[in-house]
């Protein structure tokens, strides 16, 4: 880029990093021309339109996430207007705020518009869908809600109980873990109620009569089960825990399971003898439907696991908590009738928190006596009967579906179930890599039009870990480089790692003349661009 035997005058670098890549696929998606359609704005009055702006916040939370008020700081240090032709101070919260004030009226046309342009330009495998819910925590009060947005406040937190939050679904696909859909929702309601419409915003979104939809619990109600089987789709989830199921598990003899030939692909480099033991048996579930018209009748089907790993860590976890409740109880055995436990109700109500923050009351089976002077003595002992009988359920989960028996095998269910962690991992990168929060939002309108931009800034970032995998399969899927010299299957977490250090440089030299371009880049971050099918050359 720069011409040799020239003295240079003045240089100055930007960091460029993955926006390339960003636009890049951000035109193939076509998202500006998804919200400009939508959300019109008057040129005479803008210099950039609504789906430009949101493209260029795309790129900040894929970036460097920042609040609203550190974006115009952000464009300046990065090479926002080299790549995107958009000066910085056009990014001033005023402007990205009408940007977001503009978007969340239309924000579920835009969500399918998206879906629908996301399977169509990456050919992107739909007939498969996880769907997992997670909570997004902020700090604040947020006394005054548009009642149409998500509501904020306090739940069932999973990470930050302490927080008001709001709570949002993703519908991801197997075919590369990528989030076809969301959901957000306020941050009191009841996941097991989400669930119906996300059935139906996945169907309008994918534009597919029908699909399989795989869950966890909370998929499994007699109200999710009754709108899966009426709207024609397959699904596939773990039932909650009941004292019917163990009874009828208890039931079932050993010899009737067979072992299963599923392998997760973390142990798949293991010896067979250190692999996981899966053992399955299935029966048969009728499952009534009653309504105005009558009563329906679908055939489902229970499968029976037990998992030696799950098995082998409730073992552990049993005997790591017993231990703990039996030096407690042994210790209050001895001080029962003490001024520390004078009386017989001290005494009970110090065994039965002992025994609960333990988790182990059904264990043991206990009593406090008292003597004719009223000093009272606590005994204990383990309740065998009821050890052994837990120790027979430990491993055991079961999955309900009604995925056909021809097609999907117990083995095929169990894979399809373990896939439930595509769900999971993008969690993670929703609140990690993307850094959802600090929103630095008092309106839950901008909150919802933001996690919209987030939304976006995820499906990208799978996209372009999906398009890597893809491209290095026929290599067995690994690359050098994104973890020192050891061969590492692509994340979009380490690929992006990768062009942390990718710059773009202006240069003056002696003669004035004026040069800028990226700068060379790595032979790994060349490799990643050529994957990515991109050439090497200014942005």
């Amino acid at each position: 880029m720069i011409m040799a035997n020239r003295l240079i005058r003045r240089a100055l670098v930007k960091k460029l990093g993955c926006l390339p890549v960003i636009k890049e696929f951000q035109q193939r998606l076509g998202i500006e021309a998804i919200i400009d359609r939508a959300c019109p704005v008057r040129e005479e009055v803008a210099y950039k339109t609504h789906g430009q702006i949101i493209n260029l916040l795309v790129a900040n939370r894929l970036t460097s996430p920042r609040p609203l008020y550190e974006i115009v700081k952000w464009a300046r240090e990065w090479a926002v207007e080299e790549v995107y032709d958009c000066r910085p101070e056009f990014l001033n919260d005023d402007r990205l705020g009408r940007a977001l004030d503009a978007i969340y009226p239309k924000i579920e046309e835009l969500k399918g518009a998206a879906t629908w342009s996301a399977i169509q330009n990456f050919g992107l495998d739909a007939a498969k869908l996880h769907w997992d819910i997670t909570t997004l925590a902020f700090a604040g009060r947020y006394e005054e809600q548009d009642q149409q947005a998500p509501s904020i406040e306090y739940g069932h937190a999973k990470d930050h109980p302490e927080l008001k939050q709001v709570q949002t679904g993703f519908g991801v696909t197997e075919d590369g873990g990528i989030p076809l859909w969301y959901q957000a929702m306020d941050g009191a309601a009841a996941e097991v109620k989400q669930v119906i419409g996300a059935m139906e915003g996945l169907k309008q979104a994918t534009r597919q009569d029908t699909f399989t939809l795989v869950g966890d619990t909370k998929l499994v109600s007699k109200e999710n089960v009754t709108a899966a089987l009426k709207a024609g789709l397959t699904f596939c989830a773990p039932e909650p825990a009941a004292d019917q199921l163990r009874q009828e598990f208890l039931s079932l003899k050993p010899e009737e399971f067979s072992r299963l030939s599923y392998v997760s692909e973390r142990e798949s480099q293991k010896p067979e003898e250190q692999r996981t033991v899966y053992l399955g048996l299935e029966r048969s579930v009728t499952f009534v439907v009653k309504d105005k018209k009558g009563k329906e009748e679908y055939p489902l089907r229970r499968l029976f696991i037990v998992s030696s790993e799950e098995k082998e860590a409730c073992k552990k976890h049993r005997a790591r908590q017993m231990a703990r409740a039996e030096e407690e109880l042994a210790k209050l055995e001895r001080l029962a009738g003490s001024k520390w436990y004078p009386t017989a109700k001290e005494v009970e109500a110090k065994a039965a928190m002992i025994l609960a923050k333990r988790r182990v009351k059904r264990y043991y089976r206990w009593q406090v006596d008292t003597n004719n002077e009223g000093i009272p003595a606590f005994h204990w002992q383990r309740d065998e009967a009821a050890l052994a009988r837990e120790e027979k359920l430990d491993g055991m989960y079961t999955i309900l579906t009604n995925l056909p028996r021809e097609q999907y095998d117990m083995s095929a269910v169990l894979a399809l179930y373990k896939n439930q962690h595509h769900s999971e991992r993008r969690f993670a990168d929703f609140k990690g890599p993307l850094a959802v929060r600090p929103l630095f939002l008092k309106d839950n309108k901008r909150i919802a039009a933001l996690l919209f931009i987030v939304y976006l800034a995820l499906l990208i970032y799978c996209l372009i870990e999906r398009q890597v995998r893809l491209a290095l399969a026929p290599e067995g899927g690994k690359m050098r480089g994104l973890n020192g010299n050891l061969l590492a299957r692509p994340t979009g977490r380490n690929i992006f790692k990768c062009f942390a250090s990718f710059a773009y440089v202006l240069v003056e030299d002696s003669e004035a003349n004026k040069f800028s371009g990226p700068a060379e880049p790595t032979p790994v971050q060349s490799r990643l661009l050529a994957l990515l099918g991109m050439p090497v050359s200014e942005p």
